[in-house]
């Protein structure tokens, strides 16, 4: 299983892979450019499973890049059963970005930053993104 986190933050991308790395292999992006470029070089091969994506980003916003990830797997032809996850991983808590990140964006939960590694990991099994085996 793989996991790509993209957050301009690189201390956030070093804690959710911290925090994840027991249970897939993670990839980090700091920037929408570089997100899309792996995004898309790994829908070829291996697509990731699931697509931590914080909101705030310089460039795209991370609801605008979470719309091309999905036109990428159409355009790929990728089945409906294999296409990422999203959580969304925001401070960005309000009820409009909750509700495009749940609705229209098609986002299994949204996590609010700060968060402890022992909330992340119950709002990720709430949402059937893992199962509490560890690799």
């Amino acid at each position: 299983m793989k996991f790509l986190i993209v957050d301009d933050d690189l201390a956030m991308c070093h804690i959710l892979t911290f925090y994840l790395a027991r249970y897939a292999r993670c990839f980090s992006a700091t920037s929408t450019a570089e997100a899309l470029k792996l995004f898309t070089q790994h829908l070829r091969r291996e697509p990731f499973h699931t697509v931590f994506m914080d909101i705030e980003m310089p460039g795209f916003k991370g609801h605008d890049i979470v719309e091309l990830f999905h036109e990428a797997e159409e355009k790929s032809r990728i089945p409906e059963r294999q296409r990422f996850n999203l959580v969304m991983v925001s401070a960005h808590a309000d009820l409009d970005n909750i509700n495009i990140s749940l609705y229209k964006n098609r986002a299994k939960c949204f996590i609010k930053k700060p968060f402890t590694e022992d909330e992340l990991l119950q709002e990720l099994r709430a949402a059937k993104i893992l199962d509490g085996n560890v690799m």
